[in-house]
């Protein structure tokens, strides 16, 4: 046989370059190549190749490689071990009680000593399989075994008490301890121990308290609120992912002026941050520290303002009310929400209707339908994107088929994506929930390529013509808590008369 083999040296290379690159698949290729040339791996070579084979969460691989190892002659070091630890963690579907297997196995062979890095992973493990109570075996075991638990731990742990977050049921929480477990583990840290809570610590209780509003605990919103003031009593201060679990649970908790009140604190944060650090722009990273409003922020804020359920709970249960729709399309919960859009739009995240009004309208005889596109929107954008948009139309229509004294256009067809797409139906259904609690004739074409609902040019300036102009909201305005408080008073009086 004339065929020449790389040397073994050829493979370790490229093992290693694959593994600094962080190409797991790569490494696993290059392992096998080196195996079927017959070539022996060095101990060097098998644990560079478990550690990128498991931090890519390759786990059935990771473990032939461990079993290939034994076979060898290489007894597992405890970074050994680790690895196979990272693979149960990381994998697609967590390996919780494979990983339990190689820990036992571990201690059972007596030789090597779990560190701090062992249980972490067994917690990372049980955590994102959703299985808190193996969180919490591994954190019993590794007090009992002595070992120094660190703040990251302590992070971990909290979160696992929140289960996986929007899709936590009660039974989850019930099972994992909730609020109650996050509260305690919080106090130990403060108590016991010479840590100093961080933010993540203040934002996984704050994100376990947002999982048990949802899935329906009273209480949660007003831990919320307790644990985000001792949190700032710290001095630590908010950044956006804590802020976004607190207004979460406050509008889950029917709490939407405090959800309104801690958005409004956000949209100061981009002016002074930008002063605090003498600059102008900053790197969106950096303003996410600092806790302004993101592009992810706009949906939170919109489910805490509309009801308990979300945006879209909310103009499904009034849509087919009798009355009911033009009520709360022009209620106090839904002109903030309109404001915070109308933030969104100044900042460049939505487009502004008006541009796309202007285009479409000219002299009466040659208007165009106007087209508005709601695939890149979520469902909760495109309700209010919707609202925004009859607010849009019905500013200061003081004389018949005007808007803001532009004709209107002839027609308006509002696109929600590809018709192969879930999302795209649940937005469709949303929007036309929204026209029809407004009163707004629509309707929906639907095909494989898109679904797209539809009013008619006739239809669109009958509204036009009967339509006062909405309320508009400032929320800079400094006495906005009490132009809230008069407005609810009068939704109040209102839906009793």
């Amino acid at each position: 046989d004339t065929k020449t083999h790389p040397p073994p040296a050829a493979f370790n290379v490229l093992i290693v370059a694959a593994a600094k690159a962080r190409q797991p698949d790569l490494v696993a290729r290059t392992f096998e190549e080196m195996k079927l040339n017959g070539i022996s791996p060095s101990r060097e070579t098998y644990e560079t190749t478990l550690a990128a084979v498991s931090a890519g969460g390759l786990v059935d691989f990771a473990l032939d490689v461990f079993s290939d190892m034994r076979k060898d002659g290489f007894a597992p070091r405890k970074t050994t071990y680790n690895s196979l630890l990272e693979a149960c963690a990381k994998s697609s579907q967590p390996r919780v009680e494979q990983a339990f297997e190689i820990f036992h196995r571990m201690s059972e062979e007596g030789r090597i000593a779990p560190n701090a890095r062992t249980f972490a992973l067994l917690i990372d493990a049980a955590s994102r399989a959703g299985l808190p109570r193996f969180a919490f075996d591994a954190f019993d075991a590794m007090r009992a075994a002595g070992v120094e638990v660190s703040l990251v731990t302590y992070n971990r742990l909290i979160r696992a008490a929140g289960g996986d977050g929007e899709t936590t049921g009660a039974a989850a929480l019930d099972a994992s301890g909730g609020v109650k477990t996050a509260r305690a583990l919080l106090a130990e840290i403060v108590n016991n121990t010479q840590l100093e809570p961080d933010v993540y610590t203040y934002g996984s209780v704050l994100g376990t308290c947002a999982a048990a509003a949802l899935a329906g605990d009273a209480n949660a919103a007003s831990v919320a609120k307790q644990t985000a003031g001792e949190m700032l009593a710290a001095g630590v201060p908010h950044n956006r992912a804590t802020r976004h679990a607190l207004i979460a649970a406050l509008g889950r908790a029917g709490r939407w002026r405090e959800a309104l009140g801690e958005y409004t604190q956000m949209r100061q944060v981009v002016i002074q941050g930008a002063e605090a650090h003498d600059k102008a722009h900053l790197a969106s990273e950096q303003f996410a520290e600092f806790g302004n409003p993101g592009r992810e922020t706009y949906g939170v804020v919109f489910d805490a303002l509309l009801s308990v359920g979300g945006a879209e709970a909310a103009i499904a249960a009034v849509a087919l009310e009798p009355g009911g729709g033009e009520f709360f399309i022009r209620g106090p919960r839904a002109a903030c929400a309109r404001a915070v859009f109308r933030d969104g739009v100044e900042a460049g995240v939505f487009d502004d209707p008006k541009v796309r009004l202007n285009a479409a309208s000219c002299d009466e005889g040659d208007a165009a339908p106007m087209r508005v596109n709601h695939n890149h929107l979520t469902r909760s954008e495109a309700v209010v994107a919707t609202l925004f948009l009859l607010e849009t139309f019905a500013e200061n229509s003081s004389t018949p088929y005007s808007v803001g004294n532009t004709p209107p256009p002839a027609g308006l067809f509002i696109g929600e994506g590809p018709g192969t797409k879930g999302n795209a139906q649940r937005r469709t259904l949303a929007v036309e929930s929204v026209l029809r609690a407004a009163s707004v004739p629509c309707g929906t074409m639907e095909d494989p390529s898109a679904y797209v609902v539809g009013v008619t040019s006739s239809g669109l300036r009958a509204w036009i013509a009967r339509s006062p102009a909405f309320r508009v909201l400032d929320l800079g305005d400094p006495e906005l808590g009490k132009v809230l408080e008069t407005y609810v008073a009068e939704e109040t009086l209102a839906a009793s008369s």
